[in-house]
């Protein structure tokens, strides 16, 4: 029989420390009863997806503010990067690190995020028979292709989804987005803000596998016992009438948006007294506006903002 010694393993079991459970506890109750009124619904976090009776999905600004509250800041690192040049099989990904630092120097959370050109909001581009034409598309091409039809400039209009033929040109964009994404895990990890929030992976729609212009499809709600409601008359008078389709200049227009994955359906196109008006809604915020007039400056229109018409005036 052996003599030799036989080393005893350390007890490898996790204990739950009751401060730190305290602290977890705390930050869940604090985070429950205040985020509403340190953070801005749709700019910090959202319910659109999910419904009210879900958890509030944390959106990248909201992590930034999560992380201050904590007294730190995200340091985040490339972890993997690939990228394809090869004409009709360009790729990008990239996988990123964040690590939330405490102004201690202390690690005291850490996300991953990724984001590749396969995704198809970044993949394919949905554009109009007119620009289509720009890179060399002919009538009996556009036969090919997926199309639907969308809303804007005040009617409808066609447009066709092609592979990018840009994806190299969106390798900043993709690596922000991968670091976006790591940042909002890694704000996750922080001591009960998970028990609050949600990892919000479908903030861009492609996540869910639809198009940058439809919203993902809403459960159907089950309809309450009883009698069915009486049938209204159906309205047969006063019908809006459906505007032609846009013309070259307002298609060049929508083709400015779609460029920038910016929503149309809402928008309204006019000619008149010799200059293009583009006008939205009223309720869209200054950080939307702002979006959409930059959008109009960086294809080279120059753009007068009217706010009390809240359109832009394009000069011909």
């Amino acid at each position: 029989m052996s003599t030799d010694i036989i080393e005893t393993q350390p007890d490898l079991a996790i204990t739950i420390s009751q401060q730190h459970a305290s602290t977890v506890i705390q930050n869940v109750e604090t985070l429950t009863a205040n985020f509403k009124t340190w953070m801005e619904e749709n700019t910090d976090y959202t319910r659109e997806l999910y419904g009210h009776s879900k958890k509030p999905s944390l959106l990248d600004p909201g992590a930034h503010k999560l992380t201050s509250f904590f007294q730190s800041y995200p340091d985040t690192h490339i972890i993997d990067h690939v990228e394809n040049r090869e004409p009709g099989k360009e790729r990008i990904k990239y996988v990123v690190r964040a690590d939330i630092i405490h102004v201690s120097g202390t690690r005291i959370g850490s996300g991953v995020g990724s984001c590749t050109t396969d995704e198809t909001k970044y993949q394919y581009r949905w554009l109009t028979e007119y620009k289509l034409r720009d890179y060399g598309y002919s009538s009996k091409d556009l036969k090919t292709l997926p199309s639907q039809e969308r809303k804007g400039g005040g009617g409808t209009y066609k447009v066709y989804r092609i592979r990018n033929p840009e994806i190299l040109d969106l390798d900043n964009t993709i690596l922000k987005m991968a670091t976006k994404r790591a940042e909002v895990d890694a704000a996750l990890s922080l001591p009960g803000v998970a028990g609050v929030f949600t990892q919000d992976i479908e903030q861009y729609p492609d996540a869910l596998g639809v198009n940058d212009n439809q919203k993902p499809e809403k459960k159907p709600v089950r309809a309450k016992t009883g009698p069915p409601p009486r049938q209204q008359p159906r309205k047969t008078e006063n019908t809006a009438k459906v505007k032609d389709p846009p013309s070259p200049e307002e298609t060049a227009i929508l083709d400015v948006f779609l460029d920038r994955d910016l929503r149309t359906h809402s928008l309204i196109i006019v000619k008149q007294n010799g200059s293009i008006w583009v006008q939205h809604p009223s309720d869209y915020p200054e950080e939307k506006v702002n979006k959409y007039g930059a959008a109009l400056e960086d294809a080279g229109y120059e753009p007068v903002y009217h706010q009390d018409k809240n359109a832009w005036e394009l000069p011909q």
